[in-house]
């Protein structure tokens, strides 16, 4: 497979979406959502269904992507901390394996440096040049919601925002480096809110007619996190209309998004360069969105930490193939490298593993993926801690006021929809003691960061207003909220 790669010389295109839940897609059986663009990357190539993310918020799952490390070994614990731009990440590593390379759009490193992270371009698509206007029913809802940072506005020209500028600057780029062997890392931020779009986007799902989650009452009285999240940002109030409302414009900014994977994908059509250009799609995390009653991410629940990954490679990877092994976003980058031939000179100090025979169908995933949360420092235990197995759901609450409260497991095969804590079940006694302990090893293997984390300046009070290392509380100061509404 390696020689293969390496005489063909694969270009490496990585898509990425930001606040994307894994289950609102149409090659995963979504019943309403329309995907196309993603939908044909399935159809040519590998969807992992068991793929989650290192932490489910935003910056430092970011990070663990470029460099296969989890937040305690990277340094970026939260979205306010930076990204010191010495780490070596995969726009270095590609660079030195010949690749010209780019990142346009989101790093969330909160340090945007000369170094550019090992790039030759660094796209930043500025935001703010695009036109706006709200629907006067749907601001009602916006209004009400005990989330200021809920809204959507009608785009009247969406090139002047941010993911219209990273599409049109991601062509761009393709079709100036077209003879270059590349790699190129497209980076958008939709569905996140706010939910804008453009009009035929926006207004694209009915919230009447739309599918909605089960509710189930009281299945957050025995998970702890969950629950106290749910308190705090007041989701009681949200009625089942503005959950649709919300759930509708989620949908409208998703497919949008999408859109805009399918011009990358029409560029590649149109230079001849899909035959022999290795395209990955994910996000960093998912949403809630309005399952179980809640919103937004920082939980454990597979709404919020899984992923959608998909591998496209013409001829190398087997096509419209569901893969059901387990992978995490620290593997994204030696697995990427893996498959390109690349593998050379990985960093050392790497923490992801090579799952390219994975991927190709060929070899086995992992048989225990851990994601983390709340990260406060390299060797003390962070808020949340989950570990997934090939059944089981474990997630330990180091922190929780109780014992009783500290840990959860629940059972995939029978539980899909994660409603029944099981962990003080006797039978599982011993199944919880496995996963303790799988993750108390993985804890301890973890490497310490190379430099001294440092908190942004600019983020600090934002900071100072988030919950458990995330930003879900919902309780932000005025200048906060008036940044909320005027835009990502």
């Amino acid at each position: 497979m390696r020689a293969a790669a390496q005489a063909k010389g694969w270009n490496i295109l990585v898509i990425t979406s930001d606040e994307h839940n894994p289950k609102i897609l149409g090659c995963a059986g979504h019943p309403v959502i329309k995907t196309p663009a993603i939908d044909r990357l399935a159809g040519e190539g590998t969807m992992f269904t068991r793929a989650y993310s290192a932490d489910p918020i935003c910056a430092p799952t970011r990070q663990s992507l470029m460099t296969g490390n989890y937040p305690q070994e990277h340094g970026q614990f939260t979205n306010a901390h930076i990204f010191n731009e010495k780490i070596r990440a995969w726009g270095h590593h590609f660079k030195e394996h010949g690749y010209t390379t780019a990142c346009i759009g989101k790093t969330h490193t909160n340090n945007e440096g000369p170094g550019f992270f090992g790039f030759d371009y660094r796209g930043l698509a500025q935001r703010g040049g695009a036109r706006k206007s709200w629907d006067p029913e749907d601001k009602k809802f916006y209004d009400a919601s005990p989330d200021t940072r809920f809204s959507g506005m009608i785009l009247e020209n969406p090139e002047g925002e941010f993911d219209g500028a990273v599409a049109v600057d991601s062509v761009r780029w393709l079709k100036e480096n077209a003879s270059q062997k590349f790699f190129l890392h497209s980076s958008f931020v939709k569905p996140h809110w706010p939910w804008d779009a453009p009009r035929d986007f926006y207004g694209m799902y009915d919230p009447a007619r739309i599918d909605f989650p089960r509710q189930v009452a009281g299945d957050l009285d025995d998970d702890w996190m969950p629950r106290t999240l749910y308190q705090r940002a007041s989701w009681d109030k949200v009625t089942e209309q503005m959950h649709r409302v919300y759930r509708a414009r989620y949908y409208g900014s998703l497919s949008w998004l999408d859109s805009n994977v399918g011009k990358l994908l029409a560029t590649l059509d149109e230079l001849k360069l899909a035959g022999r250009t290795l395209v990955v799609y994910t996000t960093d995390h998912g949403d809630m969105a309005a399952e179980k009653g809640m919103w937004l991410k920082s939980v454990m629940f597979d709404a919020s930490v899984r992923i959608p990954l998909l591998f496209r490679m013409p001829g190398v990877i087997g096509a419209g193939r569901k893969c059901q092994e387990l992978i995490n976003h620290v593997d994204l980058f030696p697995t990427i490298a893996g498959l390109a031939g690349a593998e050379k000179g990985l960093p050392a100090n790497q923490t992801g593993r090579n799952f390219a025979p994975a991927v190709l169908g060929k070899g086995r995933g992992r048989d225990i993926s851990f994601s983390v949360h709340g990260v406060r420092s390299w060797n003390q235990p962070p808020q949340e801690v989950m570990a997934r197995s090939e059944r089981w759901k474990f997630i330990w609450y180091p922190h929780a006021p109780q014992q009783r409260d500290q840990y959860v497991l629940y059972d995939m095969e029978n539980d899909p929809d994660e409603i029944t804590n099981v962990a003080f079940r006797d039978q599982h006694k011993g199944v919880v003691a496995d996963h303790q302990a799988a993750v108390e090893k993985f804890l301890a293997g973890l490497k310490k960061h190379e430099y001294e984390p440092k908190l942004s300046q600019e983020r600090i009070e934002n900071k100072r207003n988030f919950q458990r290392g995330g930003e879900e509380d919902g309780q932000r100061p005025a200048r906060a909220k008036r940044r909320a509404r005027r835009g990502f």
